[in-house]
């Protein structure tokens, strides 16, 4: 005998199945799962302070100028000087023993000392040798533009440039 419901409880047990595995397969997989993510942040950057300065002094009587270099800096730097004369000049410019030419009226002096990160200082002493030119050596003894006998002024001026090292 063959019941009249017979295939219907089979497709009725099937569909159960199916839905049941659906419901299952749904939790257990994470099918319909919503994933969100959100967030907020900032960031500052603060350059360190870069100070450096030159302070000159001078003496004549030695044909010398000599001038400090500070750093104040939160920064180590490393410097060289540069010398622009402002007057057609011939000569050398001396630091530690080395003599630099003067070329076009500027001497390029490789200091290359190193100044430690706060108050640290160091001071140059730039021996001047002016021949021919405007005034010669006999000019560079009024370097603060006072009159002087048997010269004119020379008139320079001292870069210091400084690069930082980290």
């Amino acid at each position: 005998m063959k019941s009249k419901f017979g295939s219907h409880i089979f497709l009725g047990a099937a569909a159960v199945l199916l839905c049941l595995a659906l419901i299952s397969a749904h939790f257990t997989f994470g099918m319909y799962a919503r994933y969100t993510t959100g967030g907020k942040g900032s960031d500052r950057g603060r350059a360190a302070a870069f100070r450096v300065t030159a302070s000159p002094t001078k003496d004549n009587t030695s044909n010398s100028y000599s001038f400090t270099v500070t750093n104040s800096s939160e920064t180590a730097i490393r410097f060289d000087v540069t010398v622009r004369f402002e007057q057609e000049v011939a000569g050398t410019v001396g630091f530690m023993g080395e003599t630099y030419q003067i070329q076009n009226n500027v001497a390029t002096i490789p200091v290359g000392s190193f100044l430690a990160p706060g108050k640290t200082s160091d001071e140059i002493t730039l021996q001047m040798d002016l021949s021919g030119g405007n005034g010669g050596q006999e000019a560079f003894n009024d370097l603060a533009n006072e009159s002087t006998t048997g010269g004119e002024n020379v008139d320079f001026t001292v870069v210091v440039n400084c690069t930082q090292v980290n």
